[in-house]
């Protein structure tokens, strides 16, 4: 009986002990990082269609800091290029949250008030940025003010 007590116990334990995310390999990344180079907190997500919802990342990228991982997939980032290109959305999170606290339940937010910018980002970009992608981009003169 002991030894079946102690067997189950340490398979227990060696199970708790496998990492409860997933590894990187050369041809599959489960996140992107984001540099915010600027001076507002911001969300991530995915915004193109201002009748639907956005998804937005709730992991909130602070003034002039690296977020490694802003954004996460179960599964390889690298299937989600099949149509060439990912988009991102920087959100100024003062605003989401505001909007979350203030708009009632039942009315769709107006998150387009929110969106500082989209950046189309292809798997060859990611590459060669090492998974990581940097707000404001170099061509920033897009960026309302």
């Amino acid at each position: 009986m002991k030894r079946i007590i102690w067997s189950l116990a340490t398979g227990l334990i060696l199970i708790s002990c496998i990492p409860s995310y997933y590894k990187d390999g050369p041809n599959c990344h489960h996140a992107i990082n984001i540099v915010n180079n600027s001076d507002i907190a911001l969300y991530t997500g995915r915004y193109n269609d201002p009748n639907y919802a956005p998804y937005i990342y709730r992991k909130r990228v602070m003034p002039h800091s690296v977020s490694s991982p802003a954004l996460t997939s179960s599964g390889c980032f690298e299937d989600l290029f099949r149509d060439g290109t990912y988009l991102i959305t920087f959100f100024d999170a003062k605003v989401i949250d505001y909007l979350d606290a203030n708009t009632p339940a039942g009315v769709q937010r107006p998150y387009d008030q929110a969106v500082l910018y989209n950046v189309y980002i292809t798997l060859e970009d990611m590459q060669h940025s090492n998974w990581t992608v940097t707000f404001p981009p170099e061509d920033s003169s897009s960026i309302p003010e």
